[in-house]
């Protein structure tokens, strides 16, 4: 057997570059989940390589030693299983690549001991490998999301007015302001003392402009 298969292998390099790998990877996941993750970036995706075939040979004689299916000493039976296996992770298992393809076996508790490798033996396997990693994906994605910050009132006012200061700014570099100033500058303008509620506050901004004021919230409140 050892033979056999032999006659079919030929020496893989991976070009370093070309690997994909995450750097942090989200505590939330379970130990399981994390290693599927690590495994979906351990190397290029199928669908992303040219010519695969050495590492379909290299991964069915894996498969054979992880599983003890059986590879027929048949020359014909080996040279279309590897066809057919190779057009199989194109067509149907092209987001993996081959770290999963292994480590789905693997982990597999495999039944099914003793018989003749098939498509699908191997389809039942890389499918069930499939599914759990859809579900760790998700979780992970759901882990990248940022989470919802929520601001106390005084970090809210300190945005706004920080805003107004801004707008203030860009009136004394000379930009022409809107027409309709957002009603936050006024409410703001009021809580902080600047203003009355009958105040205008465009004639306050004119005022403050025509005083050569530096900034508005070091500008004395009442003067």
């Amino acid at each position: 057997m050892e033979q056999h298969i032999s006659n079919h292998l030929t020496t893989i390099s991976v070009n370093q570059q070309d690997l994909v790998v995450s750097s942090s990877l989200p505590k939330e996941l379970t130990p399981e989940q994390l290693q599927v993750i690590e495994k979906k970036y351990a190397s290029k995706r199928i669908k992303d390589q040219y010519e695969i075939t050495a590492q379909v040979v290299e991964s069915i004689t894996r498969i054979h030693v992880i599983t003890g299916w059986i590879i027929p000493n048949d020359d014909l039976y080996m040279k279309i299983l590897i066809e057919e296996f190779e057009r199989l992770l194109k067509e149907d298992f092209g987001e993996m690549n081959f770290d999963e393809v292994i480590y789905a076996f693997r982990k597999n508790q495999i039944k099914d001991w003793g018989k003749s490798m098939n498509l699908q033996l191997i389809t039942d396997v890389l499918s069930s490998y499939l599914s759990e990693r859809a579900i760790a994906s998700e979780s992970e994605e759901r882990a990248k999301k940022p989470q919802q910050v929520i601001y106390t009132a005084e970090e809210l006012d300190g945005f706004q007015s920080g805003h107004i200061e801004a707008f203030y700014q860009r009136c004394r570099n000379g930009t022409v302001p809107p027409k309709e100033l957002p009603s936050y500058y006024k409410q703001m303008l009021v809580k902080d003392g600047y203003l009355k509620e009958g105040d205008d506050i465009n004639e306050f901004f004119v005022f403050c402009l025509g005083k050569n004021i530096e900034n508005i919230y070091i500008y004395a409140k009442g003067s």
